[in-house]
């Protein structure tokens, strides 16, 4: 099976994920405040449905006029949108929607406090695919950026990278940190834990 195949299978179950999750908000999770920058989970959610259907040379022109009607539109509106099919042509440019898809279903989750297990597959594919130039360049502003200087070791997966003073912590939580999004410290072990917030990949918050 060729790998844009897979990648495709992969993005159409992490979106499908995401979908499910949407339907089930309630009007005050919605508003909520979700674990991206200043973002409302409103605001996460007409992020990834925009970005995942557009090319990156539209996504870096916005058009904000779209953006402005969307921002408006009523949520079973934006799920709808979410749960259209994907742009992606290339094996790159998939990974990185896959990316998307997943980190900010997470920052809906951890800020509802929604747990899931994620398909080892699936974030073994971004955990390495935030390490490419391309992807690595793109995620959360420098995903690439943030693993330099550290061995990052996931404990719920046969995944590790780099060298320097070892990160261990599951795969989600590693795949979080280098995204740049807070992590509580309890979620991570080893001697590297207290270099990351000097590093600047990302915060650590207590539990």
């Amino acid at each position: 099976m060729g790998e844009r195949v897979v990648l495709r299978s992969q993005i159409e179950a992490e979106q499908g994920d995401f979908v499910a999750l949407a339907r089930e908000l309630t009007p005050e999770q919605w508003a909520s405040a979700s674990c991206c920058d200043a973002w409302t989970v409103h605001e996460v959610v007409l992020h990834i449905a925009v970005h995942t259907h557009r090319t990156l040379r539209e996504t870096i022109r916005p058009d904000n006029a779209r953006m402005a009607v969307l921002r408006d539109q009523p949520t079973p509106g934006l799920v709808e949108l979410l749960a259209s099919p994907v742009v992606g042509r290339v094996a790159w440019e998939m990974r990185l929607q896959l990316a998307e898809l997943m980190i900010h279903q997470q920052d809906v989750r951890r800020a509802l406090e929604l747990e899931r297990v994620i398909p080892a597959d699936r974030l073994t594919v971004v955990l390495c695919s935030l390490l490419t130039r391309w992807v690595g360049s793109l995620v959360g502003v420098g995903a690439r950026k943030h693993a330099g200087g550290f061995r990052f070791v996931a404990t719920d997966l046969d995944w590790s990278t780099g060298s320097g003073p070892e990160v261990r912590g599951q795969g989600e939580a590693i795949m979080m940190v280098l995204a740049g999004r807070d992590v509580r410290v309890d979620q991570l072990a080893g001697d590297g834990v207290a270099a990351l917030t000097a590093h600047g990949a990302a915060s650590l918050s207590k539990p």
